[in-house]
């Protein structure tokens, strides 16, 4: 059967603003673009990113709260759609989907698809012995880059053989576009001082309060602001340690927004602080709005997204003065704008939506 006649279903937990969502959202829209039967299959179906959808994508809303109450209504969707391939994000959803399997004559081809650090990310022992279980009847296993191979294959080795390194699908013209609108926040009208920028969850993994630290010590040796885009339970903690550490008027935390790209593109500095990552799509968004970037050193992606430090500063954890020296030497440095989009378009929709169409065609 040709990828054309396949009816594949791409599953998730929901449409909130996330690297992993927001990829998987993008995948369905590449497949869509390819003119593949695709659709979406979500626990549940409210969020921000569900506007992105094209209307043309069928979208099947579990209607639940959390995965492991959507095990039967997943068996239903199995057995009423019969899809032929399942790619299936997060490793709570993998499971319940796995399990809702087990419950049905299905025999399509089912593909987990890795976007974190898989030791890092599940640390739960009930979900990690699910896993090793389950995940036998997977077909293929897709992580987002090299450093998330070698961690997954080292906790399942008899898996090796199923994995696939296929990067997230981030890049496409709407950054582009995006990125030359006006930014509604008052750090930017008018715009007197240097502006530092991270986008992500407001979540331990992250590591603000490392970021804050280093920001503490720009504000010692220039004046500058900082804008953490992003909602996360820790939004109250990272606000507490701003105020006393008396750097609270020059920071701002506004949630999410509907387009990052414009705070991106008129930023002075980039920066991701995380304690780990897959593959951070942010990077690569930052690299396609020609950022100055200034990244964490953690396991896996900005490595690998950076070329190794040759498209931004790498810095190791734990140095928050190192941290801020870098991040102001970059304030006037030269953005290579050319060389930063081209490596972003190696992540581009359409080359990594053909990367898994080429991989759904050898499952059979």
């Amino acid at each position: 059967m040709s990828n054309s006649n396949k009816r594949i279903a791409v599953v998730l937990a929901s449409f909130r603003v996330g690297g992993a969502e927001r990829a998987m959202v993008n995948l369905a829209i590449g497949f869509h673009q390819k003119a593949m039967n695709v659709q979406l299959v979500v626990v549940e179906k409210k969020r921000d990113l569900y506007s992105f959808l094209h209307e043309e994508i069928p979208v099947h809303e579990l209607q639940k709260k959390r995965a492991r109450f959507s095990l039967f209504a997943f068996r239903k969707y199995l057995i009423r759609e019969s899809p032929d391939v399942l790619i299936v994000a997060q490793t709570h959803v993998q499971i319940m989907v796995l399990l809702s399997i087990l419950l049905t004559r299905w025999k399509g081809h089912i593909i987990l698809n890795e976007q974190s650090t898989f030791s890092s990310n599940t640390t739960q022992k009930f979900l990690r012995f699910l896993a090793r279980v389950l995940f036998r009847r997977a077909d293929a296993i897709t992580v987002v880059s090299r450093g998330s191979s070698v961690d997954f294959a080292s906790i399942f080795p008899s898996l090796k053989r199923k994995i696939s390194v296929i990067p997230n699908p981030v890049f496409s013209e709407d950054i582009l576009n995006s990125k030359e609108e006006d930014v509604d926040h008052p750090f930017f009208h008018p715009k007197n001082f240097p502006i530092v920028l991270a986008v992500g969850r407001l979540s331990p993994e992250k590591n603000y309060t490392y970021l804050l630290q280093a920001f503490s010590h720009v504000l010692k040796k220039r004046e500058a602001r900082l804008i953490i885009l992003g909602e996360g339970s820790e939004k109250k903690e990272l606000l507490d340690f701003a105020k006393k550490h008396d750097i609270l008027p020059y920071i701002s935390l506004p949630g999410n927004v509907k387009n990052p790209y414009a705070f991106m593109s008129r930023c002075d500095v980039f920066t991701l602080s995380s304690t780990y990552e897959g593959l951070p799509s942010v990077l690569i968004e930052a690299l396609a709005c020609g950022c100055n970037i200034v990244s964490v050193d953690c396991q896996h992606g900005p490595s690998e997204i950076l070329n190794g430090g040759q498209l931004g500063i790498l810095i190791s954890q734990g140095n928050p003065e190192k941290y801020a020296e870098e991040i102001i030497n970059l304030f006037k440095a030269k953005h290579n704008l050319k060389e930063k989009l081209n490596r972003a378009k190696d992540f581009s929709v359409e080359r990594i939506t053909e990367m898994y169409s080429d991989l759904i065609n050898r499952l059979d």
